[in-house]
């Protein structure tokens, strides 16, 4: 094996072992979200939402003042800068009800709709759903944010940039196939705020049988930036009501505890301990062959473990119907 990728492997096994351990310690202790704690918080089991995702969609562009085509000139957004708050202590409170929302894609009746979601195989195309999810835990966090100073000036977009940090966790659920032909249905709300972080909480339900059956849940990570995007902005303090907020609410401070715990455990900011020094040193010996005092691997370390050169794949393109 070459040096330099004998030192990619030392890293890679590392990391994964300060990360696995640390996940580990997290489940222990029920840091981590799980599917049945995405429940609809204040939704009825079979409530059809009066917005689709492109409505969202329409509604975010006219919030934050978007170009609607590449030739748009691009305005000064230097003049919001005026209503960001200084701090938190500027801001209202907000409730989880606050931000809460859902949104449809009716696939069901909009064939043409229904292509761009279509895979080759038949199925639904989870890339695309991503975009959804990741578009509407934006709308979420506008939905969240209330900026008393821009009541005075309507006439301007939003001053706040909220982009995505991270997707933290996504689960779907066992059994679950999305139809394609079948309408979708996007629900959530902020379930955790920092100051400038927030967490949203998300669920993907589809109308299977006349009932609504999830199919997903996800955790995104959300970031508010000010509208040049140079820095981070304080955002709206989260105030929980009910026994299940407190215990989503909860579940995010500690989620992002164990996200801290793994950025500080980082081999960027700090070298392997003797543990994980013995941990890689074990695993070169495994393959190494001692006699010879080569440095090439000769031995797999278990019967079952396959060399990355058998696994080389030169290129796949998968062409969807759209």
């Amino acid at each position: 094996m070459q040096p330099h990728i004998m030192g990619w492997c030392q890293q890679l096994g590392i990391h994964f072992f300060r990360r696995s351990k640390l996940l580990s310690h997290s489940c222990q202790q029920g840091l981590l979200l799980t599917a049945t704690q995405c429940s609809s918080l204040h939704s009825a089991p079979n409530n059809v939402p009066v917005q689709t995702v492109r409505d969202v969609i329409n509604k975010l562009s006219i919030m934050v003042g978007a170009s609607q085509s590449y030739g748009s000139t691009i305005e000064d957004r230097t003049q919001l800068l005026k209503l960001l708050p200084k701090s938190q202590d500027e801001l209202p409170p907000r409730k989880m009800m606050d931000s809460w929302d859902s949104a449809l894609i009716p696939l069901s009746s909009d064939s043409r709709l229904r292509e761009k979601y279509l895979t080759f195989k038949g199925g639904v195309r989870v890339g695309r759903l991503l975009e959804d999810l990741d578009v509407f835990a934006v709308w979420l966090c506008y939905k969240h944010v209330l900026l008393p100073s821009q009541s005075s000036h309507p006439d301007l977009p939003s001053p706040y940039t909220i982009v995505t940090a991270m997707v933290d966790r996504m689960d779907f659920s066992k059994g679950a196939q999305l139809d394609p032909n079948l309408d979708i249905r996007l629900s959530g709300h902020v379930s955790w705020a920092g100051r400038s972080s927030m967490e949203t909480v998300l669920k993907v339900d589809q109308l299977q049988g006349g009932t609504w059956k999830q199919v997903t849940s996800a955790l995104f990570v959300m970031v508010a930036r000010d509208p040049l995007n140079q820095g981070s902005v304080v955002v709206n303090p989260l105030v929980p009501e009910t026994e299940e907020e407190r215990s989503l609410f909860q579940q995010g401070m500690l989620n992002k505890l164990s996200r801290k715990l793994v950025n500080e455990e980082s081999l960027f900011k700090m070298p392997p301990n003797e543990t994980e020094k013995s941990l890689v040193h074990e695993l070169f010996m495994s393959m190494a062959d001692p006699e010879q005092h080569s440095f090439a691997p000769k031995h797999k370390p278990t019967e079952d473990a396959r060399w990355m050169e058998d696994t080389k794949i030169k290129n796949i393109i998968l062409c969807h119907p759209e």
